[in-house]
């Protein structure tokens, strides 16, 4: 007997002593499932329903505020009825705020993020010099391309912010030249820190030299010979001001070195690396000349920036 059968046997015996059988199979016939119904708004985010609930709440809460108002009762029980209400809402917000919020960020945050990408577009993108003050002329040893010891080659120009200047004066700001990100903060040469911001163009500027007051900024891994990933991303508009110069500990002067990359080799493609420095590299530069530079093939001229005037 397969399953979900039965066999019923019946036997009947007349007056005569014979007997009749009879075989009744009754098969098991499929209940079909009970469909569950729809429920309103099951697949809504939690974040959609928690505001539908506030909503509703908020809107029982209105209507019962108006019936205290309208009513005739006063003094005491309408006051406490009020307090309630308003408690019941408070207490309902508060354990809805992580969803409320949630919910409204996932509505406005594109909506910012749209916003700041129409400002930017609309703000002025020729670079702007990132030292305002300072000699406007080039010593020979400030040049990009100037000789340097072991026969090595300045790989950047360097803006003056202290030269023969007595001590004690305020040393000149750091600008962003232009809007962009800063991915790396790390310590430079002779207790300098060095600051590299990708800009919206996709090239690289490297202001050295300096100290920075940004705020959010963590200290990353030596530069020299050391690969490290980026490890910040600060969003940075042209004109902020991303620090101060400081003295060197070799000669007590303050500049500002500057470097710039192209962020991709001749080709198009984009350099992944993030090291900058390069010591072993003097012989592969697809911009600039080739010379000592012990810097990432990718590197540019940067003396059109110091060549931009003052503001």
């Amino acid at each position: 007997m397969s399953p979900g059968t039965a066999t019923i046997t019946f036997r009947a015996t007349d007056g005569s002593g014979r007997t009749a059988t009879h075989r009744v199979t009754v098969r098991e016939r499929p209940v079909p499932p009970v469909e569950e119904p729809e429920v309103l708004g099951a697949s809504l985010p939690p974040e959609v329903l928690t505001v539908i609930e506030l909503l509703g709440l908020a809107a029982e809460i209105a209507m019962d505020l108006w019936y205290i108002f309208q009513s005739s009762d006063t003094g005491v029980l309408t006051f406490i009825n009020w307090v309630v209400l308003m408690g019941v809402a408070a207490v309902s917000f508060i354990m809805a705020w992580d969803n409320v919020n949630s919910f409204f960020s996932s509505i406005f945050s594109p909506l910012i993020d749209a916003i700041n990408a129409l400002m930017r577009s609309t703000q002025p993108t020729t670079p702007l010099r990132p030292i305002r003050v300072g000699r406007t002329t080039l010593d020979a040893g400030q040049r990009f391309g100037a000789e340097r010891s072991g026969g090595r080659a300045h790989a950047g120009v360097d803006f003056a912010g202290m030269f023969g200047q007595p001590g004690g004066l305020p040393l000149p700001n750091v600008y962003a030249s232009m809007g962009g990100y800063v991915v790396r903060y790390y310590h430079f040469w002779e207790n300098t820190m060095g600051l590299e911001v990708i800009n919206d163009d996709g090239t690289i500027l490297r202001y050295t030299e300096l100290i920075s007051t940004l705020p959010g900024l963590t200290v990353s891994n030596p530069i020299r010979d050391t690969p490290a990933r980026n490890n910040l991303r600060i969003r940075i508009e042209r004109g902020d001001v991303l620090g101060r110069l400081i003295p060197n500990t070799y000669n007590g002067f303050a500049v500002l070195h500057l470097e710039h990359y192209n962020g991709t080799d001749r080709n198009g493609n984009v350099l992944r690396t993030n090291l900058l420095n390069y010591r072993s590299n003097r012989s592969t530069f697809d911009f600039v000349p080739i010379r000592g530079y012990e810097r990432r093939r990718d590197l540019l001229d940067p003396t059109p920036f110091h060549s931009l005037p003052q503001w």
